[in-house]
């Protein structure tokens, strides 16, 4: 049997203390959170896991929050354990599902959990990676849902980055399962981390492995304050907030990182639209000829963009060396040779080889899969020296730096609001500097702002990550899930084993919302003739296949026959509406057929209001029909060309690919809801059919 010094051997490095000591709980069977910073190596106690498993012929389930982090995962145990011994099950593809590791999405390990549990008896761990997204507001429900119904005897490996109170969720997985969870704990940082501020084209040192620089703060505090009195706001506005000073800034910043051999960096900026413009302004003043790159803003027919970057005049910042350029010009072209002829087409693929060329990279989810892919395996290459990302490339995906630069501290809410970053998204978005094995020191930039006193900065940038919290929340599928396996007595006692409910009853609040929900849901599914006598019916046996905010609605409007005469087509464009979740809109609303507009969308709204009406007593559970991106979806079942397809929408390309995407995955779970000689199930099939094509489909 493999011991821990034996597998300390495969590793170029010593094993921490709290690495060691989770691989020794794995040793005893146990339960065991880790919670430590981002970097700092928790994936080899997952990687020891694996080990023990293999060592015993038993199988390991690995689950991830994202479908691209269960990508990468896949790629990197087929290559460490072999291809044989590696499975994945996404909802766009399922890989040798029975191998003795399967890495999935924690969505797909819940449907697993609730509809095919006998299949995972001979799992001996299963890992949760990213458990701190059990705070997610849409999605943590699931991972309270997965530890719920996890069988006892299958110990869990929770893995997450920095958060707060982390004990107390402890606390209540071992009164859920009725042994102790193990919680380790783990603070420092593998490569110390350095915080400057930066004001005024100077780099100030705010915060060492130490503590804050007090004297720098104090000089840094009189220095601005003296600025601000002496400006008007409007003036202040203009100098400091304005579309000339942010590029002036980025540009100075990249200078400053280069010259002071602080780079590769990650300058995180929160719109993808930011990171464009960052990209093509910083490339046309790079030394090596501007090349003629299509302008990010294309669509937006912002052409005072475009000719402002012709202004600038070359300078003589160079971020690559002769070889690194001539490395990158041999993976774009290995790259661009495994690229479609419509992926080729696209201006953001023009824009990322190109600005590839310069060191440059853009990383945000409304790239197509492919291109995020690529500036990845450039950036962890070292041959990217500066990406201008979201906040999506601190969740998860690795692609560690040397520095990271916060290009702002207030973020835009959902209401469209100013509100301050949280210790937590700092924590998250800095976890990324500092790269094990390379770099002593790892830096967070800080530029000025003036929605961020500098006090506020240095609060967030001290602060203690905000505590575990739970977002459960009930659905119509977990009901009659849970309903099924256990019957319908012992379902709300089941729901009150959540998170939440251990959390109301420790900061003793009101417990009778769990009482009225419970009973509120049964109730309607009783109406619409999903229960009956407390048990599934025929069509409740059906519903509980279907999962997300929109399952109710679907099989109603199955149910009312709203798609029996509508094509393959309209019907991929039907669902979509029940999956996009995003306020914005691909314009093409009008491309849509006249009953799909009118009679059809008018009945699905019916039906939404009848379900409403029911749900008043205990709050929203169904999302309700959104069509922004129908036309979208519609178009491209008729065999509209990808390309011509993004010129049309206003959507950015990612988003479009995504769209498709979450729409074939709930026709898939469609034909589970249908009778196998419903007419309907050929119309769905075909549907798939059409819609799954191209650059849609997804590759490994």
């Amino acid at each position: 049997m493999i011991t821990i010094d034996q597998f300390q051997k495969k590793y170029p490095f010593s094993f921490d203390d709290f690495q060691i000591q989770a691989m020794e709980h794995i040793d005893r069977g146990c339960s065991i959170i880790v919670s430590a910073p981002t970097g700092s190596g928790k994936t080899v106690i997952a990687e020891y896991a694996i080990e023990k498993a293999l060592e015993k012929q038993g199988r390991i389930i690995y689950t991830t929050p994202l479908k691209a982090l269960s990508n990468q995962k896949f790629r990197d145990f087929k290559e460490r354990f072999g291809p044989d011994r590696v499975g994945l099950i996404t909802g766009d593809i399922t890989i040798n599902r029975d191998a003795q590791i399967v890495i999935m999405t924690t969505e797909i390990f819940r449907n697993i959990l609730y509809q095919d549990i006998g299949s995972i008896g001979d799992v001996s761990y299963a890992v949760l990676d990213e458990i701190h997204y059990i705070c997610d507001e849409e999605r943590g429900t699931v991972w309270e849902e997965v530890i719920i119904s996890c069988p006892g005897e299958i110990p869990l490996l929770c893995l997450s980055a920095s958060i707060g109170e982390i004990e107390r969720f402890g606390r209540w997985v071992s009164q859920l399962k009725g042994t102790d969870m193990e919680v380790i704990l783990h603070y420092e940082r593998v490569v110390p981390l350095i915080h400057y501020y930066y004001w005024e084209s100077e780099l100030y040192t705010l915060i060492t492995p130490e503590g804050v620089e007090r004297a720098t703060l104090k000089s840094l505090k009189r220095k601005i304050n003296a600025f601000l009195s002496s400006v008007r706001p409007a003036q202040l506005y203009h100098k400091y907030a304005g579309e000339r000073w942010v590029a002036t800034l980025e540009s100075s910043i990249v200078s400053e990182l280069r010259d002071r051999d602080m780079l590769p960096a990650i300058y995180f900026k929160f719109s993808r639209k930011g990171c464009d413009l960052a990209a093509f302004r910083l490339s046309n003043q790079l030394s090596l000829p501007p090349s003629d790159f299509p302008n990010p803003n294309k669509r937006r027919a912002d052409k005072r963009i475009k000719g402002r970057g012709r202004k600038w005049t070359t300078g003589s910042v160079s971020l690559i060396t002769d070889e690194e350029q001539k490395s990158i010009e041999v993976f774009t072209d290995y790259f661009a040779a495994g690229l479609t002829s419509e992926e080729l087409k696209l201006d953001q693929t023009k824009n990322i080889l190109s600005w590839a060329k310069k060191g440059i990279g853009v990383h945000h989810a409304g790239l197509i899969p492919a291109l995020k892919e690529c500036v990845e395996r450039l950036f962890n290459q070292g041959l990217l020296k500066i990406v201008f990302a979201t906040e999506t490339l601190a969740l998860g995906i690795n692609m560690p730096a040397r520095t990271t630069v916060i290009s702002s501290f207030a973020k835009y809410t959902s209401t469209g609001q100013h509100r301050p970053l949280t210790a937590t998204e700092y924590i998250q978005v800095t976890g990324r500097a500092g790269r094990r094995g390379i770099d002593e020191i790892g830096h967070a930039l800080i530029p000025f702002e003036i929605w961020t006193p500098l006090a506020q900065v240095v609060e967030i940038a001290t602060g203690e990550p905000e505590p575990i919290t739970s977002n459960f929340r009930f659905s119509y599928n977990t009901i009659l899930n849970l309903i099924h396996n256990h019957g319908y007595q012992n379902t709300l006692p089941y729901l009150k084993k959540s998170f939440a409910y251990f959390l109301a009853r420790q900061h003793h609040l009101n417990l009778a919302y769990f009482d009225l929900a419970f009973y509120g849901i049964v109730a309607i599914l009783e109406e619409f003739g999903y229960l009956e006598n407390k048990s599934l019916t025929e069509k409740g046996f059906s519903l509980r296949q279907l999962h997300g905010n929109n399952e109710l609605l679907l099989a109603e409007i199955v149910e009312a026959g709203l798609l029996d005469e509508l094509s393959p087509g309209e019907i991929g464009a039907i669902v979509s509406a029940l999956v996009y979740d995003s306020d914005k809109r691909d314009g093409l609303e009008q491309q849509l057929p006249a009953r799909l507009r009118h009679r059809v969308r008018l009945e699905i709204e019916r039906i939404f209001r009848a379900i409403q009406r029911r749900e008043r007593r205990i709050g929203p559970i169904t999302a309700g029909p959104n069509f922004r991106s129908a036309g979208s979806i519609y178009l491209w079942s008729q065999g509209l060309d990808f390309g011509d397809l993004c010129e049309l929408s206003s959507l950015d390309e990612g988003d479009i690919i995504r769209n498709i995407r979450q729409t074939v995955e709930m026709m898939r779970e469609m034909l589970k809801y249908l009778k196998p000689e419903d007419p309907l199930v050929e119309k769905v099939k075909e549907g798939i059919e059409i819609l799954y094509r191209d650059l849609v489909v997804v590759r490994i």
